[in-house]
């Protein structure tokens, strides 16, 4: 499901939420509903986001609604509407809805934000293996999945690049259609290399410490740091 269609159905079961008239059995609903809506919005927002700080806070505050209204029995007709706790609920609970709506809005625009950032952590975390395997002196599966990054991020490049690249490319093919472009690439050849006899066996054509290094470059390309143009 698209994220804007998440956070549209996330609103239309908010909007039927105000006409459950059992506040005892309103407390589970509005609490399994929030959170996955909350849960939705710092995936893509992030926590710290306006979108997310105002849906926690209506949240808390609707929630200590609930179990005041809850204690008092259900309240129905003109009763909820003489309520202040109920009308403020119901503003609460609206205002959630707006800012659900006003997400499903921006999910469009955020969706590469989300998974340029998922990506990263993942690459991240395949060099992180990498590192333990090479503490323990396993250089070889090391350079494997350092080699697998290395193509990760090169397949990144060819296609902000807009180049055209088979799926079966090896590092050092897609380092070769990049330099046709221009790009400044050339230095990754050898680790292409470590990567690739890595993979094919040839254990002995490469040191621990040529792994190092090729870990230590690779984790500042994802992270941004490197100075290799255009691969972060």
């Amino acid at each position: 499901m698209k994220l804007e269609s998440e956070f549209s159905k996330l609103a239309r079961e908010g909007a039927a939420l105000l006409e459950v008239e059992d506040y005892a059995g309103l407390a589970s609903r509005y609490r399994e509903w929030s959170l996955r809506a909350l849960n939705s919005l710092i995936e893509l927002f992030g926590r710290d986001s306006e979108l997310t700080r105002d849906f926690i806070n209506d949240k808390a505050v609707a929630e200590e609604l609930i179990s005041k209204l809850a204690a008092r029995g259900a309240l129905s007709g003109i009763s909820r509407f003489i309520s202040s706790d109920a009308r403020r609920l119901r503003v609460l609970t609206e205002r959630q809805l707006g800012v659900l709506e006003a997400a499903s809005a921006a999910a469009e625009s955020e969706v590469p934000r989300l998974k340029n950032r998922l990506k990263r952590r993942i690459l991240l975390d395949l060099l992180r293996s990498a590192e333990k395997l090479l503490r323990r002196g396993l250089k070889d599966p090391a350079a494997v999945l350092c080699g697998e990054v290395l193509v990760e991020l090169l397949r990144g490049r060819c296609d902000a690049l807009g180049i055209d690249y088979s799926p079966e490319d090896s590092a050092g093919t897609l380092i070769a259609l990049l330099k046709e472009r221009g790009e400044s690439v050339s230095h990754l050849e050898a680790f292409a290399a470590i990567g690739e006899a890595a993979a094919e066996g040839s254990f002995f054509s490469y040191t621990r410490s040529d792994v190092q290094r090729m870990l230590e470059e690779l984790r500042g390309m994802v992270e941004g740091k490197s100075t290799t143009s255009g691969m972060d």
